[in-house]
């Protein structure tokens, strides 16, 4: 009888385990919010007069939307219109830090601004809190300074 009882325990430690691991293998082993697409807007547009015309916010700003599975990350930098804005990311654990730069060139600076969006997807957000930081590195500047930042906390913490 004893015996059976410690079979039955050496089942059940067995499975508990398996399960433990197919759960990690479903949230990824790093359990990181995931980038599934990126998307570029406003002056990035092939005819920047028009992007001039429709730049409906001319204002600084960082949201995120939940659409089902997917939240929705827009980063809006009014910015002259001749800058070559230009972003990289880095996901580490709950921190996404995003940096844009400035890679102008030549003929970097005119008299209008516009806004350039960056829009992010990400997938397997949920329980977790995600802190978004945006550094920006303006034309002629030699560091990224914070930009902005915001968070998204699942109640279901």
């Amino acid at each position: 009888m004893k015996s059976m009882y410690a079979f039955l325990t050496i089942v059940l430690v067995i499975f508990v385990i398996i399960s433990c691991e197919i759960k990690k293998s479903e949230t990824g082993p790093d359990n990181k919010v995931k980038l599934i697409s990126v998307s570029y807007e406003g002056c990035f547009l092939n005819n920047p007069e028009i992007a001039l015309k429709d730049a409906p916010l001319n204002i600084d700003s960082l949201y995120y939307v939940i659409e089902d599975d997917t939240l929705n990350l827009s980063a809006i930098k009014n910015y002259n219109c001749c800058g070559l804005l230009k972003d990289s990311m880095i996901i580490s654990g709950e921190e996404v830090n995003i940096y844009l730069a400035d890679t102008c060139t030549e003929l970097c600076q005119c008299w209008c601004m516009c806004d350039f969006e960056f829009r992010y997807k990400f997938t397997d957000f949920r329980q977790k809190n995600i802190h978004f930081y945006v550094y920006l590195k303006e034309l002629n500047e030699s560091e990224y300074v914070l930009w902005k930042e915001t968070s998204f906390i699942d109640a279901a913490d």
